[in-house]
């Protein structure tokens, strides 16, 4: 093993501390590594970065600091600064659910639908116009709430999510359902009260 690999294997063990100071520094350290980096994680050190950042600003983390050990992601009315989600966010392997409430989304979070584990998503109250058609890529999903928002349709796609269980729309602005939610043979609860 060459210097360079043992010095990037001790940048790799930093990064999975528990530490801040740890991962700050590693993260110092990483500039100079940067080819091996994105072979590694597939992100430059700047989306790393921007993930962390995201990470220590919405207090994603509690004690444990470890990318691993993040299942949950949940944003309400104290994220009021909250723009977007890192483009890094695929990073987090064990992320199951999103939940977004209360918040002002001017567009859905397209970082989302690249999340192909998600099990559970929900943006309430978050004035949603629509939802895009690459939803379709969260195959995993088995739960989606859209409540409070002020969707008009459901795009046809969603009848692809084959392990969507519940469906919670209510509260929008719905017309009718696409005629693909038939598809979703897995389908359990679907509640669309308040609507048009």
């Amino acid at each position: 093993m060459t210097n360079k690999t043992y010095e990037f294997q001790n940048l790799l063990h930093l990064l999975e501390s528990r530490e801040e100071a740890n991962i700050e520094l590693a993260l110092q350290l990483a500039q100079n590594y940067q080819t091996e980096f994105e072979a590694y994680f597939g992100y430059s050190v700047e989306d790393y970065k921007e993930l962390i950042a995201f990470l220590f600003k919405h207090e994603v983390w509690n004690n444990d600091i470890n990318l691993k050990h993040i299942t949950t992601i949940c944003l309400g009315d104290m994220d009021k600064d909250f723009q977007s989600f890192p483009v890094s966010l695929e990073l987090l392997p064990n992320l199951k659910e999103i939940e977004i409430s209360h918040l002002y989304l001017k567009k859905f979070p397209i970082e989302i639908t690249n999340l192909i584990q998600l099990s559970k998503l929900s943006l309430w109250d978050t004035s949603l116009t629509y939802l895009p058609k690459s939803i379709e890529k969260l195959q995993n999903l088995r739960e989606l709430t859209m409540c409070g928002n002020t969707l008009f349709y459901l795009p046809t796609e969603i009848g692809n999510l084959k392990k969507l269980s519940s469906l919670f729309c209510m509260s929008n602005h719905l017309h009718e359902i696409p005629h693909e939610i038939g598809n979703l043979l897995h389908l359990q609860s679907l509640f669309l009260d308040d609507n048009k």
